[in-house]
């Protein structure tokens, strides 16, 4: 009898406790540092867990160019849209984490090109970014 009341009663504890689960803040403007070139990049959640954006080149090409991908808790994945008429490089695919705690407003990760603007990855060593949100 005592084995089933305590039994009971974590039942009733573990189903009324909160499961946290840790979700970014990547919406908004962010200082991006991939692999030593700096990038002013916004980012907006759109419907669901999907993201938009525009990431502009602050040291070499001044070029604006879209991004599109999604979130799912602290992990972000998005892509670089080739602007072809204007961009010298292929784009880039980047997955990242967002830090939690006093860190909340960094996330780092990685990236990769894609060859010929064809979506298949290139032979490039996978390189870093992290970023800082403004």
């Amino acid at each position: 009898m005592k084995i089933t009341k305590y039994l009971s009663l974590g039942l009733l504890l573990l189903s009324s406790s909160t499961v946290y689960a840790f979700t970014g803040d990547f919406a908004g403007s962010w200082k991006f540092n991939v692999d030593g070139h700096s990038y002013d990049v916004t980012l907006t959640l759109t419907n669901g867990n999907l993201i938009s954006g525009t990431m502009l080149d602050t040291e070499y090409e001044p070029v604006e160019t879209k991004l599109v991908g999604a979130y799912y808790g602290n992990v972000i994945k998005f892509t670089q849209q080739s602007n072809t008429a204007t961009m010298t490089t292929p784009p880039l695919t980047f997955t990242g984490y967002a830090f939690e705690g006093n860190n909340s407003n960094a996330m780092a990760g990685t990236f990769s090109y894609l060859q010929n603007n064809d979506n298949t990855e290139s032979p490039n060593p996978i390189k870093g970014w992290y970023a800082t949100k403004n």
